[in-house]
């Protein structure tokens, strides 16, 4: 589950005593699970770099040593990788050397 349904309620229950209502309300439960499922995500050992452009790493190896694979929101699949340094701007099409 996403979210901590105790948590939820508490925040529910708060909001409308503090001048949030039900859409501070609705805003904290969408913040929770946002927040949920960037944990997760990170469990999987995705690193999300920029939320708002949609950037995100994955770990992948090339010629034995570490390095991300990189892919954007909107691009249809991964298809670039970069150093462990170099982050983005690094980006350089996969090649048969990464793994």
């Amino acid at each position: 589950m996403l979210v901590d349904p105790e948590l939820m309620a508490a925040l529910g229950e708060r909001a409308p005593g503090n001048g949030g209502g039900a859409d501070g309300s609705r805003f904290a439960e969408a913040a929770l699970a946002f927040s949920a499922g960037l944990k997760q995500v990170e469990a999987w050992s995705i690193v999300v770099r920029d939320v708002d452009s949609g950037i995100c790493d994955f770990p992948g190896r090339r010629d034995g040593r570490d390095v991300y694979l990189c892919w954007r929101f909107g691009e249809e699949r991964i298809g670039f990788w970069h150093d462990l340094e170099s982050g983005f701007s690094g980006r350089a099409p996969i090649d048969s050397r990464v793994e």
